[in-house]
């Protein structure tokens, strides 16, 4: 039983390298050997998939999220991958936050300090993924545990514009209170279907 125990963590520990390496090659080779994408690895502030997200690679995460990596993994500080998605994915790399969200990942996830996704995306200034994270239903009016609001956060004009209009349509619409339960739903539908599909290694 030991001896399992020390292959397991000898594999997850050679796929968390490979990621940072951003060795796809060698995540394939280790994913069918047998690497748990989940094997936790606590003394590491991440998760594999963090690690992945973290290195802004859109071919690593679909990989992971494909073998069944848990979108709703937390770090040492409660972050999870889309908290790092939120952080390092501006421009063309918002396909990552994209792909998290698909994967059934919480657009109003708070971390330990009550920042959301869209808060740290408005706060690093990234239009693209504040966009991404207001249409999937993350609220715009959240607060940290400091009791700070997007719009102060926001980095630019632009930002901070972007999610006061949000909140207005959102205080106006009695629609968007049903749209957001929904969108929950579906989120949630998106998790147990994950759990139970075929493991099948996407292409990149």
């Amino acid at each position: 039983m030991a001896k399992n125990r020390k292959t397991k963590t000898e594999l997850a520990l050679r796929l968390f390298d490979a990621v940072a390496e951003k060795d796809v090659a060698k995540m394939k080779v280790l994913i069918t050997a047998g690497a748990d994408v989940n094997f936790p690895l606590l003394f590491l502030d991440a998760t594999i998939l963090h690690e992945a997200v973290e290195k802004s690679h859109a071919g690593m995460v679909r990989l992971l999220l494909g073998h069944g990596a848990r979108v709703d993994a937390m770090n040492q500080k409660g972050m999870q991958p889309l908290h790092k998605a939120a952080l390092y994915g501006g421009g063309r790399k918002a396909e990552i936050v994209r792909l998290l969200l698909a994967a059934g990942a919480n657009p109003e996830a708070k971390d330990d300090m009550g920042d959301t996704p869209l808060m740290i995306a408005a706060e690093q200034g990234n239009v693209r993924v504040v966009e991404l994270l207001l249409e999937a239903g993350a609220d715009p009016a959240a607060r940290d545990d400091a009791g700070h609001g997007v719009p102060k956060m926001s980095r630019t004009a632009k930002i901070r514009a972007m999610v006061e209009d949000a909140i207005r349509n959102r205080n106006a619409d009695p629609e968007v209170r049903k749209s957001e339960g929904l969108a929950k739903v579906v989120r949630e539908l998106r998790k147990r279907m994950a759990r139970h599909l075929p493991k099948l290694g996407p292409r990149l």
